[in-house]
């Protein structure tokens, strides 16, 4: 789906928003998210997988303002208490506007 995206809005690519390489603020938002909602909820639910990044308005720079979105993406459906706690893990993290 981010695929679409990328192609139809030119939003940065899967790889820019889950991995950032070139821009520093894009990976310290994305190393943080994933410290903190990764992280919690693979340990508070074992066997869940998520992968966690940020949707920022230039992946390639160095800026560290807030991301426009933070991105979870999960390779199964994921239940209703895996959804409360990544809301609750998300809700001030970096002043993203989305989830």
């Amino acid at each position: 789906m981010l695929y679409d995206i990328h192609n139809w809005l030119g939003w940065p690519t899967s790889k820019q928003a889950f991995a950032p390489e070139e821009g520093a603020g894009a990976m310290v938002h994305a190393d943080f998210a994933q410290k903190k909602i990764q992280r919690a909820v693979e340990a508070e639910h074992l066997g869940v997988e998520v992968h966690v990044g940020v949707l920022a308005a230039d992946p390639n720079s160095a800026s560290s303002e807030a991301p426009m979105a933070l991105l979870c993406e999960f390779p199964r459906a994921a239940s209703n208490a895996v959804l409360d706690l990544v809301h609750r893990l998300a809700w001030n993290l970096s002043r993203t506007t989305l989830l």
